[in-house]
């Protein structure tokens, strides 16, 4: 391409104004690096029960639905509760989407890939089942048999997920797993991990840092510094400038 070309990209304006509308809604206003959620949000979001070429998920279309989206002890109810009310997960709709909840047979070998390339797989045989691009989803959250390989080639892996995106994936059985789903929906959400003394994952004052192997506990939300970013409290907090010299007490 000749250096001093100029490359135009022309959108419609609808186009445009629904690539915004799904940036607002996966990454809540990302501002200043701050998450801004002082409204109330609704997102939509889904699961994927994954079955490849020789393995199936052991649990059940209703299972999954009932660990994600039902009332209490559920990524969708305490999230709601961390957020003070403002962050509301609601499972999307779509014909062959039941409950929050959608079937997928993948034809491929699962065993010994790559998740990142199972993905690719992944992504190329649900897209035609849905109303919708991939990407106009807030979250798709794949469960998937056990037997792939981490992003990094390990046999041994929980989940992943991309910050800013709306793909999450988890290898069973930590899809039951709260802490699991909320620290994955948070990387989705914008936020990266929680560590301590320089250690990944030490932190377990919230989500981000240490996680639970346990189906609807701990009823965790996240460390002082994550609620920030993600702005939920901003109308109950003082901000103070330690370089400015006060006289008395601080009250309130």
């Amino acid at each position: 391409v000749d250096p001093d070309a100029r490359v135009e990209v022309i959108q419609e304006e609808e186009e445009l104004e629904e690539q915004q509308n799904r940036r607002r809604r996966r990454q809540l206003l990302l501002h200043d690096g701050k998450v801004m959620t002082r409204d109330v949000l609704v997102t939509g979001r889904f699961v994927v029960r994954v079955t490849a070429q020789s393995s199936e998920i052991a649990h059940s279309r209703e299972r999954l639905s009932e660990v994600v989206f039902g009332p209490v002890g559920t990524p969708r109810s305490q999230y709601e509760a961390c957020s003070m009310g403002k962050l509301l997960l609601e499972p999307a709709k779509g014909r062959h989407i039941h409950q929050g909840v959608i079937e997928l047979h993948v034809p491929v070998s699962h065993q010994g890939k790559n998740a990142l390339h199972y993905l690719e797989d992944m992504d190329e045989h649900l897209q035609p089942l849905l109303e919708k691009e991939l990407d106009q989803y807030d979250h798709i959250m794949y469960c998937v048999p056990e037997g792939a390989l981490s992003a990094h080639n390990s046999e041994r892996w929980n989940a992943f997920a991309t910050v800013g995106h709306n793909r999450l994936v988890m290898n069973e059985p930590n899809c039951l797993y709260l802490s699991t789903h909320i620290h994955e929906l948070g990387h989705n959400l914008g936020l990266v991990h929680s560590g301590r003394d320089g250690v990944k994952y030490k932190d377990k004052s919230g989500v981000m840092g240490y996680g639970y192997s346990l189906i609807g506990a701990p009823l965790m939300c996240f460390n002082g510094a994550k609620n920030w970013q993600m702005g939920w409290y901003h109308d109950k907090a003082v901000e103070l400038d330690s370089t400015l010299e006060r006289c008395g007490a601080w009250k309130g």
